[in-house]
């Protein structure tokens, strides 16, 4: 699934952070959902996605990107 709103990206190097929205239903539950999630981007030298990792915590995603507020 797709986010609804992309809230931050940051690049740092090869790694970014993008901090998203996600709200809806699950597909086979049909539970409402309304969340915030980092994504982790580890990228190679072509730009490619060589890595992704999730992380329901800001503050985590931003370590493990390697970025400092």
């Amino acid at each position: 699934q797709l986010p609804d709103r992309i809230l931050e990206i940051i690049r740092d190097g090869d790694r970014v952070f993008v901090w998203t929205h996600f709200s809806g239903h699950g597909a086979d539950s049909g539970v409402a959902m309304d969340m915030e999630l980092a994504h982790v981007l580890t990228l190679d030298e072509d730009g490619r996605t060589r890595r992704l990792e999730e992380f329901f915590d800001r503050a985590e995603g931003l370590r493990a990107a390697g970025i400092e507020e």
